[in-house]
């Protein structure tokens, strides 16, 4: 997208270089495979008879795309220079301290902010990163990094949390004031340069790592931009340094009420932003009566309930190379790179003190972008009362939501990195626990490579005894009994209604993601063009088109991108193919606005799980996932891809293009929606949720208020 959606240019920034290495890939294993009939998903056997089982196994294996290909990228001459490393003026400096009183989300630093009330500003800032790797430990430079601020307040890891209702419009301008990307455009690059920044053609390399936008992950709200170029969930935004960019986006009322984050989704340089930290909670709160669990306080009657009772835990992989300002660009080159700090909250390992036999929840959101981000999560019982080691203990979590959509009419699922079947945590996953500890001691929340041995990580200590966080007292009989119930559907939005075999309307054709592995490896050198993997969907890398779509055709070029008409539903079918070079890795589908629902997905105790819902679920080597989607209410151009984000930015993305019916239905940016309530959904297709209000009145207030601001 260009400038012209940009409504403010900044003249304040300086023209400095580009940011700071971050090394990464390392092997780790993903044991998951399904194979799935299109005849089975269709004629009733959805999530009955598929069952996931042991499969593959992720391999590292992370380069650049072979430049010679036959596709639009072979018409440009070839880059003769290699990247250079290119030092940094010292920023401001952030330190990650090691073993502090856990931050819930009232003392993030930013603090909590909450949309539709006032206007927010959002930075982004270079910072320096300073690690504190062990107790008692002195803060050791670990690297230069991105961060988030917001109004006048400093940079912080991660960025402030939003705490929204549905129905709210969160009004943010963002500000990008990162350092310059340095580059002109030229052909071959300069020295110094980065060869790829502002260069057309050239969309499926690592580039303009200073480049930015929002997405807010998990939101079903408009893909578009207003006329004016104030934006909604936009992806196709490109906040160049010293610009500035307007979001509006407009929540429907009736929105499900759950756990999502939002971060950069600039193609080329996704991976390297979210690596550095830039990322940030957002809460769609509960109403009165939504409350999943019992004894929690309404959080309208009591409206700091959340500080007592809720925890998010904002989990972050942190790559440096001590402070040697090297480029972003090793992130994708040094395949076996160096492993990064896995932090929560911006805190390494820290301490979480709650009171004995009380009732909280856990948020979890997985804001990674490298296969390191594939997790199970273990909660152990590591110590007696009185401080006295003992043999770990696994403690039970109930797990109630995935992906920010609560497991209505379903009952919690217990789960156990020992279940049967295994949650996994892929990169962008979220997942809500309710824990209740009844024995005090000291316990630790343990992050493990999904799969494998290895890459065990303690993610924070918790601490429970008479003196910590209250909660919520819950009885023991009580709690057990709540557990054996399924969770009330009160407020649920129809759009979550199970999908029934009936509301398919269409089968679309197989979409791969596809690892092409050539012979040979060791580091990519970016002027020679050799590589050891390609990263490719749908038929080819991807392919920034104009819109509408022209045809296009050859070798190594995306198959057209899909085009659903809104308000219906289709039954797609994923597939993870590779050639050549053994192994395999999951690959994480993501798809933006609207999750969907995997046939035969099933809970620990492997019942069917038909309530749930995702927005990233994992594609197994060699398998077929179907998947179950509704492209509800709202048209535009978006986007779905790899959430492992390197490999977004290399390729493994298809756009996606939702278009109206008619009579019209769709619901474009700015413009009010009413979600309709409640089980079963019409039986005819064509659906569409009530819109409220005229978008020409709605755009002339947002017009005001921008003015008085400015």
């Amino acid at each position: 997208m260009t400038d012209d959606r940009i409504l403010h240019k900044r003249v304040d920034s300086t023209q400095q270089s580009d940011s700071a290495q971050l090394e990464t890939t390392e092997s780790q294993t993903l044991d998951i495979t399904a194979e799935v009939s299109t005849s089975e998903a269709i004629s009733g056997g959805i999530n009955r008879r598929q069952i996931l089982t042991a499969g593959a196994s992720i391999v590292a294996a992370f380069a650049l795309p072979r430049f010679a290909r036959a596709d639009a990228e072979s018409l440009l001459p070839e880059p003769v220079a290699t990247l250079a490393q290119v030092p940094l003026p010292l920023p401001p400096t952030i330190t990650i301290p090691f073993g502090q009183v856990f931050n819930d989300p009232a003392n993030f630093n930013p603090p909590t902010v909450t949309p539709g009330t006032s206007h927010l500003t959002l930075n982004m800032e270079p910072v320096q990163v300073n690690l504190v790797s062990q107790a008692g430990g002195t803060p050791t430079p670990y690297g230069n990094f991105r961060a988030y601020s917001h109004d006048s307040t400093p940079v912080a890891i991660p960025g402030p949390t939003f705490m929204v209702q549905d129905g709210q419009t969160l009004d943010i301008t963002l500000n990008n004031n990162l350092p310059a990307n340095p580059n002109n455009g030229t052909i071959p690059p300069q020295p110094n340069n980065d060869p790829f920044c502002g260069v057309s053609g050239l969309p499926n390399r690592p580039k303009c790592f200073n480049t930015g936008n929002i997405h807010f992950h998990g939101f079903h709200v408009s893909p578009s931009s207003q006329p004016d170029g104030t934006a909604s969930d936009d992806v196709f935004v490109n906040l160049q340094p010293g610009q500035s960019q307007e979001y509006e986006v407009a929540l429907p009322t009736n929105h499900a009420p759950g756990t999502h984050w939002y971060h950069p989704h600039h193609h080329g340089s996704t991976g390297a932003e979210v690596s550095n930290s830039l990322a940030g909670a957002i809460i769609i709160q509960e109403k009165s009566g939504q409350t999943v669990y019992p004894g929690q306080l309404d959080p309208e009657t009591y409206p700091d309930a959340g500080t007592a009772t809720d925890w998010i835990w904002v989990m972050q992989e942190l790559t440096g190379n001590a402070n040697t300002g090297t480029e972003d660009i090793s992130l994708y080159t040094t395949p076996g790179g160096t492993a990064g700090t896995f932090i929560v909250n911006g805190q390494n390992q820290p301490q979480l003190n709650l009171k004995t036999g009380t009732v909280h929840r856990f948020r979890f959101i997985n804001a990674t972008s490298t296969p390191r981000g594939f997790m199970t999560l273990k909660l152990q019982q590591t110590a007696d009362s009185a401080g006295n080691p003992i043999s770990p203990v696994e403690r039970s979590m109930y797990q109630v939501a995935i992906d920010g959509i609560t497991f209505y009419n379903a009952k919690p699922d217990k789960v156990k990195s020992t279940s049967p079947v295994p949650f996994v945590l892929a990169p962008g996953n979220r997942t809500d626990f309710i824990v209740r500890l009844s024995i005090p001691g000291t316990y630790q929340v343990v992050k493990q490579a999904a799969g494998g041995p290895g890459g065990s990580q303690t993610l924070a200590t918790i601490v429970v005894g008479s003196t910590g966080a209250g909660g919520n007292a819950v009885p023991a009989l009580t709690f057990k009994a709540w557990t054996q119930q399924t969770i009330s559907p009160v407020g649920m939005p129809r759009y979550l209604c199970p999908i029934q075999p009936s509301e398919i309307v269409s089968v679309q054709p197989p979409i791969a993601f596809n690892t092409i592995k050539n012979s040979g490896g060791g580091p990519v050198n970016l002027g020679n063009g050799n590589s050891n993997a390609l990263f490719e969907m749908d038929g080819g890398r991807y392919l920034e088109r104009a819109n509408p779509q022209p045809p296009v055709t050859g070798p190594n070029i995306q198959n057209q991108p899909p085009q659903p008409i809104v308000n219906t539903t289709q039954l797609w079918i994923l597939q993870n193919t590779q050639n050549g070079g053994g192994g395999g890795i999951a690959h994480p589908f993501h798809i933006h606005v609207n999750p969907f629902q995997v046939a035969g997905v099933t809970d620990s105790a492997n019942n069917p799980a038909p309530n749930r819902w995702f927005d990233v679920y994992p594609v197994p080597v060699g398998g077929n996932l179907p998947i179950l989607h509704r492209f509800d209410d709202y048209i535009g151009k978006y986007v779905m891809h790899c959430h492992i984000l390197i490999h977004e930015d290399m390729g493994m993305m298809q756009d996606v293009i939702v278009v109206d019916s008619t009579p019209s239905s769709g619901v474009g940016p700015g413009e009010p929606l009413t979600l309709p309530l409640g089980c079963p959904r019409p039986s005819t297709s064509g659906f569409s949720g009530s819109k409220n209000g005229k978008k020409k009145n709605k755009n002339k207030s947002r017009k005001r208020r921008r003015q008085q601001r400015d």
